[in-house]
Formats: structure tokens, sequence, C-alpha cells
């Protein structure tokens, strides 16, 4: 596999990982869960799936607007 493909598998999971962790956490708040157990597994979440830092900030944000709401 070349450096190239090995990069585009990386985005790849980043992705799939990013598109779950939006769907699983909007999922939590809409069901009841605390803004607070939803960031928390977000973190937890974020570094196994080895999210980068504006994808994660994006999360974050989703949790604070649909907890406001």
């Amino acid at each position: 596999m070349t450096q190239e493909e090995r990069d585009d598998s990386l985005q790849f999971n980043e992705n799939i990982t990013f598109g779950q962790l939006g769907t699983f956490t909007h999922n939590m708040l809409a069901f009841g869960l605390s803004k607070k157990l939803c960031s928390d597994f977000l973190k937890k979440q974020a570094v196994i799936g080895n999210l980068d830092e504006e994808k994660f900030k994006q999360l974050t944000d989703h949790i604070e607007q649909m907890a406001v709401e």
C-alpha cells in the first residue's frame, strides 16, 4: 500500500468516525441524556477514533447547540 493509499484510508476512517459520533451524540441528547455525559462520551471516542481537532470542535459545538434547544 502506498503512502497516498494509507493517507486516504486514514481520512476515510476518520470521516466514518465523525459521522457515527455525530449521529450517536445527537441521538443521546434527543433521548434526554445529559450534555456532560454526551461530551464525556465524545471525548473518549474521539481519542479512540483518532478524530482531528476541527472535527472534534464541530461535534462539541453541535452538542452545545442541541443542549440549548
